[in-house]
């Protein structure tokens, strides 16, 4: 939608200012993201899911190396 393309710029911008030599992507849609990560942020989201476990197992497939399971 035209306010998620309005979030993902606005996260890019800042990041590029804070981060520019940090590569990072930004996706609306897990399934639209390849590779494989050593950090993921979730911001905002979680209470938004009908299914926040199915999707954090999701993007612990993403995670390289170790992760922290609550």
């Amino acid at each position: 939608t035209e306010s998620d393309t309005h979030a993902l710029n606005s996260l890019q911008t800042t990041w590029q200012k804070l981060f520019a030599h940090i590569p990072y992507t930004a996706a609306t849609d897990l399934q639209d993201v390849r590779g494989h990560y050593n950090i993921v942020i979730l911001s905002h989201i979680i209470e938004h899911l009908p299914n926040p476990r199915q999707f954090l197992e999701q993007v612990s497939e993403k995670i390289v190396g170790s992760i922290c399971r609550a």
